[in-house]
């Protein structure tokens, strides 16, 4: 099976028949607000276990990259305020 980019802008479960590696990249832009946290759940909800957080930097423009994340029956990926962040989450 290919690799797959799913592009997040809100709270998104990613769930696939091959969903063992996960890599994360999360971008921000001018609007995105300082200190908001990006969490990641091995599993379909936040009750899942907690795999990481991301913290948001006063330097807004900031790549953050979380590569061989493994995980099996989905990814979850949750945010409080999504207004300029975008997370890419590739998966198999």
């Amino acid at each position: 099976m290919a690799n797959v980019s799913t592009k997040i802008t809100a709270n998104t479960t990613i769930t696939s028949d091959n969903s063992l590696f996960f890599g994360v990249i999360i971008t921000a832009d001018g609007t995105a607000t300082p200190g908001t946290t990006i969490e990641v759940y091995n599993g379909t909800s936040s009750s899942g276990t907690h795999v990481s957080s991301f913290i948001i930097p006063n330097n807004a423009s900031e790549v953050h990259r979380s590569l061989s994340i493994k995980c099996n029956g989905g990814l979850r990926i949750e945010s409080a305020a999504w207004t300029g962040i975008t997370v890419f989450v590739l998966h198999a």
